[in-house]
């Protein structure tokens, strides 16, 4: 996945997650996979959340689990 396509992406991966409470990772990347509009393989929603890591966008939680880090204006 490039750069490009990931910021195309990116908003409904933010809409996605700010209506889900913290996910346990595997619960991320099935979100990312089952979404109609993303249309996400595996490698592409594993991509797109270590894009979001690096970003600063998701963090993981002492509880393992993944949450926004900064809310989306």
């Amino acid at each position: 996945m490039t750069r490009e396509e990931f910021e195309a992406i990116k908003p409904r991966i933010l809409c996605i997650l700010e209506r889900k409470p913290a996910l346990a990772p595997q619960e991320l990347l099935d979100v990312l996979k089952s979404d109609v509009e993303l249309q996400l393989q595996d490698s592409g929603a594993r991509n797109a959340i270590w894009r979001l890591i690096d970003d600063g966008v998701i963090r993981l939680s002492l509880d393992r689990k993944f949450e926004v880090a900064v809310p989306q204006d």
